[in-house]
Protein backbone atom coordinates (compact mmCIF):
# COMPACT_ATOMS: atom_id res chain seq x y z
CA UNK A 1 0.00 0.00 0.00
CA UNK A 2 1.64 3.59 -0.97
CA UNK A 3 2.68 5.70 1.74
CA UNK A 4 0.13 8.82 2.37
CA UNK A 5 1.26 12.31 0.11
CA UNK A 6 1.91 13.97 3.66
CA UNK A 7 4.56 11.72 4.58
CA UNK A 8 6.32 11.73 1.07
CA UNK A 9 6.15 15.67 0.38
CA UNK A 10 8.05 15.55 4.03
CA UNK A 11 11.03 13.46 3.11
CA UNK A 12 11.10 15.65 -0.18
CA UNK A 13 11.36 18.71 1.44
CA UNK A 14 14.52 17.58 3.52
CA UNK A 15 17.28 17.76 2.17
CA UNK A 16 20.99 16.99 2.96
CA UNK A 17 23.95 17.70 0.58
CA UNK A 18 27.54 16.45 1.21
CA UNK A 19 30.38 19.02 -0.21
CA UNK A 20 32.72 16.61 0.68
CA UNK A 21 32.69 15.28 -2.90
CA UNK A 22 32.78 18.77 -4.76
CA UNK A 23 34.47 19.75 -8.36
CA UNK A 24 37.69 20.08 -7.34
CA UNK A 25 37.70 17.02 -5.48
CA UNK A 26 37.43 14.90 -2.07
CA UNK A 27 38.71 16.48 0.95
CA UNK A 28 41.02 14.91 3.19
CA UNK A 29 40.51 17.09 5.85
CA UNK A 30 36.98 18.33 6.55
CA UNK A 31 33.26 17.42 5.64
CA UNK A 32 30.93 20.12 5.67
CA UNK A 33 27.77 18.63 5.73
CA UNK A 34 24.66 21.54 4.10
CA UNK A 35 20.88 21.02 5.63
CA UNK A 36 17.92 22.49 3.62
CA UNK A 37 14.80 22.39 5.44
CA UNK A 38 11.44 24.11 4.87
CA UNK A 39 8.93 24.98 7.55
CA UNK A 40 5.68 25.32 7.68
CA UNK A 41 5.28 29.00 5.72
CA UNK A 42 7.60 27.26 3.24
CA UNK A 43 10.40 29.52 4.04
CA UNK A 44 14.14 27.44 3.36
CA UNK A 45 16.06 27.11 6.19
CA UNK A 46 19.99 25.93 5.71
CA UNK A 47 21.86 24.65 8.62
CA UNK A 48 25.85 23.51 8.24
CA UNK A 49 27.86 20.82 10.66
CA UNK A 50 31.65 20.64 10.27
CA UNK A 51 33.46 17.52 10.61
CA UNK A 52 37.04 17.81 10.59
CA UNK A 53 38.76 14.10 9.90
CA UNK A 54 42.08 13.39 11.60
CA UNK A 55 44.61 13.06 8.43
CA UNK A 56 46.94 11.31 10.40
CA UNK A 57 44.90 8.22 10.83
CA UNK A 58 42.55 7.89 7.97
CA UNK A 59 44.05 6.65 4.47
CA UNK A 60 40.98 6.85 2.94
CA UNK A 61 42.48 9.11 0.14
CA UNK A 62 46.06 7.78 0.66
CA UNK A 63 48.21 9.00 2.83
CA UNK A 64 48.79 12.56 3.92
CA UNK A 65 51.26 15.31 2.25
CA UNK A 66 54.62 16.32 3.28
CA UNK A 67 53.85 19.07 4.35
CA UNK A 68 51.30 17.27 6.64
CA UNK A 69 53.54 14.92 8.34
CA UNK A 70 54.93 14.68 11.49
CA UNK A 71 57.83 16.98 11.87
CA UNK A 72 58.29 16.59 15.73
CA UNK A 73 61.59 15.94 16.94
CA UNK A 74 60.99 12.61 17.34
CA UNK A 75 60.34 11.96 14.10
CA UNK A 76 63.51 13.77 12.34
CA UNK A 77 66.19 11.88 11.01
CA UNK A 78 69.20 12.65 12.64
CA UNK A 79 71.17 15.67 11.59
CA UNK A 80 75.24 15.19 11.68
CA UNK A 81 76.12 18.04 9.25
CA UNK A 82 76.32 21.70 10.92
CA UNK A 83 75.63 22.35 6.85
CA UNK A 84 72.07 20.41 6.55
CA UNK A 85 71.28 22.24 9.58
CA UNK A 86 71.60 25.57 8.71
CA UNK A 87 70.12 25.07 5.17
CA UNK A 88 66.78 23.80 7.45
CA UNK A 89 66.47 27.51 8.72
CA UNK A 90 68.08 29.21 5.46
CA UNK A 91 65.89 32.80 6.63
CA UNK A 92 68.26 32.67 9.69
CA UNK A 93 71.68 34.72 9.06
CA UNK A 94 74.59 32.43 10.33
CA UNK A 95 75.32 34.71 13.26
CA UNK A 96 71.70 34.24 14.29
CA UNK A 97 72.36 30.16 14.31
CA UNK A 98 74.24 28.46 17.29
CA UNK A 99 77.82 28.15 16.99
CA UNK A 100 77.63 24.44 16.59
CA UNK A 101 74.84 24.83 13.68
CA UNK A 102 77.09 27.72 11.77
CA UNK A 103 78.49 26.48 7.93
CA UNK A 104 81.70 27.56 7.98
CA UNK A 105 81.76 28.60 4.62
CA UNK A 106 78.34 30.42 4.55
CA UNK A 107 79.48 32.62 7.53
CA UNK A 108 82.62 33.16 6.22
CA UNK A 109 80.72 35.02 3.28
CA UNK A 110 78.29 37.17 4.98
CA UNK A 111 81.13 38.37 7.11
CA UNK A 112 82.85 39.18 3.78
CA UNK A 113 80.04 41.65 2.54
CA UNK A 114 80.36 44.25 5.34
CA UNK A 115 78.15 46.72 6.72
CA UNK A 116 77.44 50.65 5.84
CA UNK A 117 78.87 52.59 8.77
CA UNK A 118 78.09 56.18 9.62
CA UNK A 119 81.12 58.28 9.09
CA UNK A 120 81.10 58.72 12.60
CA UNK A 121 82.22 55.71 13.70
CA UNK A 122 85.57 56.22 11.37
CA UNK A 123 88.90 56.66 13.49
CA UNK A 124 92.30 57.02 11.66
CA UNK A 125 93.94 53.60 12.16
CA UNK A 126 90.57 51.56 11.81
CA UNK A 127 91.90 48.17 10.30
CA UNK A 128 88.78 47.63 7.85
CA UNK A 129 88.37 44.72 4.80
CA UNK A 130 86.36 45.89 1.73
CA UNK A 131 86.34 44.86 -2.13
CA UNK A 132 88.43 47.16 -4.00
CA UNK A 133 87.80 46.75 -7.67
CA UNK A 134 90.86 48.14 -9.98
CA UNK A 135 91.82 48.62 -13.46
CA UNK A 136 94.58 45.22 -13.76
CA UNK A 137 97.50 47.07 -15.12
CA UNK A 138 99.35 43.75 -15.71
CA UNK A 139 96.73 43.20 -18.87
CA UNK A 140 97.08 46.38 -20.77
CA UNK A 141 100.54 47.38 -19.84
CA UNK A 142 104.27 46.24 -19.50
CA UNK A 143 107.17 47.75 -17.92
CA UNK A 144 105.26 49.52 -15.50
CA UNK A 145 106.04 49.37 -11.48
CA UNK A 146 102.41 47.61 -11.02
CA UNK A 147 100.32 47.62 -7.74
CA UNK A 148 97.58 45.37 -9.34
CA UNK A 149 98.42 42.31 -10.53
CA UNK A 150 96.07 39.22 -11.21
CA UNK A 151 97.56 35.82 -12.61
CA UNK A 152 96.98 34.95 -15.69
CA UNK A 153 94.98 31.55 -15.76
CA UNK A 154 92.47 33.59 -12.66
CA UNK A 155 88.80 34.22 -13.64
CA UNK A 156 87.01 34.69 -10.50
CA UNK A 157 88.20 38.29 -9.69
CA UNK A 158 89.04 39.52 -13.17
CA UNK A 159 85.92 41.18 -15.18
CA UNK A 160 86.38 41.87 -18.98
CA UNK A 161 84.68 45.20 -19.36
CA UNK A 162 85.26 47.14 -22.62
CA UNK A 163 87.50 49.80 -21.04
CA UNK A 164 90.06 46.66 -20.03
CA UNK A 165 90.13 44.04 -17.37
CA UNK A 166 88.88 45.11 -13.84
CA UNK A 167 90.37 43.08 -10.51
CA UNK A 168 88.41 42.51 -7.99
CA UNK A 169 89.44 41.38 -4.67
CA UNK A 170 89.01 41.94 -1.22
CA UNK A 171 91.74 43.91 0.68
CA UNK A 172 92.69 45.12 3.81
CA UNK A 173 93.04 48.97 4.74
CA UNK A 174 93.77 51.70 7.56
CA UNK A 175 92.09 54.05 7.56
CA UNK A 176 93.98 57.98 7.59
CA UNK A 177 92.04 60.66 7.77
CA UNK A 178 87.77 61.36 7.29
CA UNK A 179 86.50 64.15 5.23
CA UNK A 180 82.73 64.94 4.66
CA UNK A 181 81.39 62.39 2.07
CA UNK A 182 84.76 60.11 2.25
CA UNK A 183 87.67 59.10 3.93
CA UNK A 184 91.53 57.95 2.90
CA UNK A 185 92.74 54.47 3.63
CA UNK A 186 96.42 53.09 2.67
CA UNK A 187 95.99 49.07 1.41
CA UNK A 188 97.85 46.28 2.75
CA UNK A 189 100.15 43.62 0.84
CA UNK A 190 101.78 40.78 0.93
CA UNK A 191 102.73 40.76 -2.98
CA UNK A 192 102.03 36.82 -2.91
CA UNK A 193 104.28 36.38 0.04
CA UNK A 194 107.56 38.22 -1.85
CA UNK A 195 107.17 41.56 0.63
CA UNK A 196 109.42 43.92 -0.90
CA UNK A 197 111.84 41.27 -2.24
CA UNK A 198 110.49 43.36 -5.89
CA UNK A 199 109.98 46.61 -5.31
CA UNK A 200 112.13 49.19 -6.28
CA UNK A 201 111.32 51.99 -3.63
CA UNK A 202 110.92 50.28 -0.44
CA UNK A 203 110.77 53.00 1.19
CA UNK A 204 107.14 53.96 0.31
CA UNK A 205 106.00 51.04 2.39
CA UNK A 206 105.94 49.89 6.34
CA UNK A 207 105.78 46.56 7.81
CA UNK A 208 102.30 45.96 10.28
CA UNK A 209 102.55 43.23 12.25
CA UNK A 210 99.90 41.16 14.43
CA UNK A 211 100.18 41.92 18.20
CA UNK A 212 98.97 38.06 18.18
CA UNK A 213 102.25 36.99 16.85
CA UNK A 214 104.99 35.91 18.85
CA UNK A 215 107.57 36.76 18.30
CA UNK A 216 107.63 39.43 16.09
CA UNK A 217 108.94 39.09 12.81
CA UNK A 218 112.38 41.46 11.40
CA UNK A 219 110.49 44.47 9.76
CA UNK A 220 110.87 45.03 6.15
CA UNK A 221 112.00 48.88 4.85
CA UNK A 222 113.47 51.07 6.06
CA UNK A 223 110.57 52.03 8.75
CA UNK A 224 109.39 51.30 12.46
CA UNK A 225 107.00 48.60 11.93
CA UNK A 226 103.25 49.17 12.43
CA UNK A 227 101.86 47.57 15.10
CA UNK A 228 97.77 46.27 15.72
CA UNK A 229 96.28 46.96 18.97
CA UNK A 230 92.82 44.82 18.74
CA UNK A 231 91.86 42.10 15.72
CA UNK A 232 88.57 40.44 15.46
CA UNK A 233 88.70 36.96 16.87
CA UNK A 234 88.11 35.41 13.54
CA UNK A 235 90.27 37.71 11.65
CA UNK A 236 93.63 35.37 10.53
CA UNK A 237 96.80 36.30 11.57
CA UNK A 238 98.77 38.97 9.57
CA UNK A 239 101.52 37.56 7.33
CA UNK A 240 105.15 38.52 8.67
CA UNK A 241 105.74 39.93 5.03
CA UNK A 242 102.37 42.19 5.31
CA UNK A 243 103.16 46.35 4.08
CA UNK A 244 100.78 49.56 4.10
CA UNK A 245 101.77 51.60 0.83
CA UNK A 246 102.15 54.84 2.43
CA UNK A 247 102.11 56.73 -0.74
CA UNK A 248 99.02 54.48 -2.29
CA UNK A 249 96.29 56.16 -0.04
CA UNK A 250 92.91 55.57 -1.82
CA UNK A 251 89.24 57.53 -1.31
CA UNK A 252 86.42 55.42 -0.33
CA UNK A 253 82.93 57.03 0.15
CA UNK A 254 81.22 56.34 3.35
CA UNK A 255 77.70 54.56 1.98
CA UNK A 256 80.05 51.70 0.53
CA UNK A 257 80.00 48.63 3.06
CA UNK A 258 83.26 47.39 5.12
CA UNK A 259 84.40 44.76 7.29
CA UNK A 260 85.70 46.22 10.43
CA UNK A 261 88.14 44.00 11.77
CA UNK A 262 90.52 45.93 14.22
CA UNK A 263 92.44 49.08 15.02
CA UNK A 264 96.01 49.75 15.09
CA UNK A 265 97.86 50.69 18.56
CA UNK A 266 97.45 54.67 19.10
CA UNK A 267 101.66 55.22 18.93
CA UNK A 268 101.55 53.33 15.12
CA UNK A 269 98.78 55.46 13.99
CA UNK A 270 100.60 58.69 14.25
CA UNK A 271 103.91 57.46 13.16
CA UNK A 272 101.77 55.81 10.01
CA UNK A 273 100.23 59.67 9.76
CA UNK A 274 103.48 61.15 10.22
CA UNK A 275 105.09 58.68 7.21
CA UNK A 276 101.80 59.83 4.81
CA UNK A 277 102.62 63.48 5.41
CA UNK A 278 106.30 62.63 4.92
CA UNK A 279 105.39 61.92 1.34
CA UNK A 280 102.53 64.45 0.79
CA UNK A 281 102.74 67.24 -1.53
CA UNK A 282 104.90 70.35 -0.93
CA UNK A 283 104.91 73.23 -2.53
CA UNK A 284 105.91 74.15 -6.13
CA UNK A 285 109.47 75.92 -5.63
CA UNK A 286 110.22 78.56 -8.43
CA UNK A 287 113.57 76.79 -9.83
CA UNK A 288 114.71 80.40 -10.56
CA UNK A 289 114.69 81.62 -6.77
CA UNK A 290 114.30 78.06 -5.38
CA UNK A 291 111.80 79.50 -3.46
CA UNK A 292 107.42 78.96 -3.71
CA UNK A 293 105.62 80.18 -6.18
CA UNK A 294 103.31 83.51 -4.53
Amino acid sequence: MPEPRSTLDSDLNKLTISSSQSARGPSRYATNQKTVEKDEDGFEKVSYRHEKKNHQSSNRYGPPSESFRDHSSNARPQITSSYARSVERPHLKQSCLPPGERDPVVERYEKSKGHVYDKDLYRPGMIIRVWLHEQDYAATSTGANLTVLAPRNDTKTRTNTDAGPVLSTQRKMIVLSMFEDHYLAVPLFTHNGNGLNFKTKPSEFVSVFDHRVKPKPSPLGPWRPLVTESLQEDVDRFSPVTTAHITYALPRRYNLPVVKEGHLAPKSTNYLIGLYNTYAPKKLLDPRTGKPYE
